[in-house]
């Protein structure tokens, strides 16, 4: 489960830190094709897609340690009641 797991998380990590580097492009990614020439952002707009970014790699970590965690936790002793 956690190669499963890790295995699709990557391209969650690249998309993110691409999108962390250069904002405009990320946020234009297979939408380009819909302007004749490119739109203008605000600042909020590129503040508001880099914390998405961020709160992508922060969850995505934390179910990475978690599924790391659950993966690798000893099973609990079966003890017959007599």
């Amino acid at each position: 489960m956690l190669f499963i797991v890790i295995v699709f998380s990557i391209p969650v990590y690249i998309l993110a830190i691409w999108g962390l580097h250069d904002p405009e492009d990320a946020i234009l990614f297979l939408q380009r094709w819909r302007y004749n020439e490119t739109p203008e952002f605000s600042e909020w707009q590129f503040k508001l897609f880099k914390f998405g970014n961020i709160g992508a790699i922060v969850f995505m970590t934390l179910i990475i340690v978690l599924t790391g965690i659950e993966t690798f936790r000893p099973a609990p002793e079966f003890t017959p009641v007599p």
